[in-house]
């Protein structure tokens, strides 16, 4: 087990850059509230995407989250985290419980990483989003992935684009996507999927399952298992890629992947605005709240000055009356008999 005594230097570092971030939180929500103080994580959690951050700084990442519960949002994008650092992660999600959004796109956790986050979202129960696309997940992750998808409710985004899955993943999905009730977006593009195969994935999107966002364009070039198969008959007349073709399909994944963060960004920014509008229409109605508090102290005060009023009334009325009693009382013959 990984500790601060026996952490590196760049572990350290990294681990008190964490802890001292949620510190901040923690802090900044006794005076501004969570959501707010939250929300001002976002350069933080950038600032951990492209950092050439490999398996020993996830380590170190794992364990401050465990420590440190408050954050909901962490994005290791575009990193060298493979399957240990996948693995140290994996074992984060099993016992944080505050967790709601994990993206571990562009890394090299492979099938043994995948496989490992699949057992802990069986029994995670506060991650809703989760990406690992661009992760050399093959159909082995993709089928451990499904399987905890029929036990998992509470995830209800899950990307997989650009990975390595191929048919033989689909059924196992397919199933999971009959039995999971909170999923609702499913992203599988670019991946080695037969016609076929993405005729029964949106088949079942359409057939009375929660998953209504399903994105399935295939890559056009064949699976590596396939290319496997062919390779030793036609290997005499391939010929080795250019670097110009390479640095082309390189960019077009970068620009694919820069266009699937800026729609994350674009969702996350509808979420921020509808928060800011919830927590709007919450000060509107702790204004009224106050409102109403001081109309009812007013009443409080009217009803009780109506109630000294009554008691002054009371008391004028009962001086009246028993000056009547004494001029009843006292007669004309006294008056006579007093002139005698």
């Amino acid at each position: 087990m990984l500790t601060y005594a026996n952490m590196n230097q760049r572990q350290r570092e990294l681990y008190d850059e964490v802890t001292n971030e949620l510190n901040y939180v923690e802090y900044e929500a006794e005076f501004i509230g969570m959501n707010v103080a939250v929300g001002a994580l976002t350069k933080w959690r950038k600032s951990l995407s492209a950092r050439k951050l490999g398996d020993a700084e996830a380590l170190a990442i794992a364990e401050a989250l465990k420590v440190k519960t408050t954050v909901t949002m962490i994005s290791l994008l575009h990193n060298e985290i493979g399957e240990v650092g996948a693995r140290a992660i994996a074992e984060t999600l099993k016992v944080n419980t505050r967790l709601t959004f994990l993206t571990l796109g562009w890394n090299h956790i492979g099938d043994a990483g995948a496989q490992a986050i699949a057992e802990a979202l069986k029994v995670n129960t506060t991650l809703k989003e989760l990406n690992l696309g661009l992760s050399q997940i093959g159909d082995a992750g993709a089928q451990a992935i499904a399987e905890a998808l029929k036990v998992n409710t509470t995830l209800t985004e899950l990307f997989l684009w650009h990975n390595e899955i191929g048919d033989a993943a689909v059924p196992s999905i397919v199933e999971a996507l009959k039995v999971n009730k909170t999923l609702k977006k499913l992203d599988l593009d670019g991946n080695f999927l037969s016609r076929g195969a993405v005729d029964a994935l949106t088949q079942t999107g359409n057939k009375g399952t929660t998953c209504k966002h399903m994105r399935v364009q295939p890559k056009k070039e064949p699976s590596p298992a396939t290319s496997a198969l062919n390779a030793a008959p036609a290997a005499a007349s391939i010929e080795p890629q250019s670097p110009v073709t390479l640095a082309t399909v390189n960019q077009q994944l970068r620009s694919e992947l820069a266009a699937k963060d800026q729609e994350l960004s674009d969702e996350r920014q509808r979420l921020a605005m509808k928060d800011q509008e919830l927590a709007a229409k919450e000060q509107e109605i702790a204004v009224k709240e106050q409102e109403l508090a001081a109309a009812k102290l007013e009443l409080a005060d009217e009803r009780q000055l109506r109630a000294a009023k009554e008691q002054e009334l009371q008391k004028l009325l009962l001086g009246v009356a028993d000056r009547e009693d004494w001029i009843d009382v006292k007669s004309p013959a006294d008056d006579e008999e007093a002139n005698v």
